[in-house]
């Protein structure tokens, strides 16, 4: 089994560029499954709250160009749509997140080359959660591949994937939009990938524009002058990487990263 998995998509852009690309990539790279990170995919550009994080059209138009399943992490309860958005079959919310809020963390496929069970899981302190990422997984189905899409730094992504290695075939990390240098694969067998990275504009602070941010660590007041989020009018980077899986583990990873300009 084939999967391409893609880092956070950052701005409707970018969305529309995964769209094209994506049924692109299926024929070229052979891919059974592609899960997408859409955390990010409209930005209001003023309010982070204003619409910001997947909405409906979004998640339809990444849906209906062959993105099988859509990751979240903080941002999908920032737009308006979310309780519809997350109540979509193939979209995952983090599945330890508080249990009265809409959607769900675990899906499983079935696929003529095999069976994976996806475990969307926060383990930030910054998220609210109902329990640990660890503990979240100890009580949840597993069949087959199983793999993690971990939402948090770095560090805590690590510290999961050691404390469950050898249970989970992969753990793939979001939170910097950066992708980090060494994938590794841990003593039981569990392949880690602290960062995958994202598809949306590089430079700035994780694709957006850094002066609001700058002025926030001055101290100063720029919430009357700058856009809370605007991405920055760069190339765009798309950041995935591609999992090759026997039954129940991952036999070879490789890091696909393309450089493109907007159509």
């Amino acid at each position: 089994m084939r999967i391409l998995f893609l880092g956070d998509i950052v701005g409707q852009k970018a969305t529309a560029h995964v769209a094209r690309r994506v049924p692109e990539l299926r024929a070229e790279l052979n891919l059974d499954i592609v899960i997408a990170n859409g955390d990010n995919c409209v930005i209001s550009g003023v309010d982070p709250m204003a619409g910001s994080g997947l909405d409906r059209l979004s998640a339809e138009l990444l849906l209906s160009h062959e993105v099988d399943v859509i990751t979240t992490g903080f941002h999908a309860f920032d737009s308006p749509d979310c309780a519809e958005v997350l109540g979509y079959e193939r979209v995952l919310r983090s599945h330890n997140r508080l249990h009265d809020l809409p959607g769900k963390g675990i899906l499983h496929i079935e696929h003529s080359n095999g069976s994976l069970t996806l475990i969307n899981l926060a383990t930030t302190r910054l998220v609210d959660t109902d329990h640990s990422a660890y503990e979240t997984f100890q009580h949840v189905e597993k069949r087959g591949v199983t793999l993690v899409h971990s939402v948090g730094d770095p560090h805590e992504t690590r510290v999961l994937a050691y404390a469950i290695d050898g249970e989970a075939a992969a753990v793939l990390g979001t939170f910097g939009h950066e992708p980090t240098l060494r994938d590794y694969r841990l003593p039981r067998g569990t392949v880690l990938v602290p960062d995958v990275g994202m598809v949306g504009p590089v430079g700035g602070i994780g694709g957006f524009d850094p002066r609001y941010f700058v002025a926030q660590a001055k101290g100063e007041d720029a919430s009357n002058s700058l856009p809370y989020f605007l991405l920055e009018d760069h190339p765009m980077t798309f950041d995935a990487v591609l999992l090759e899986c026997d039954t129940r583990e991952v036999v070879r990873i490789v890091r696909h990263s393309e450089i493109f300009t907007l159509r």
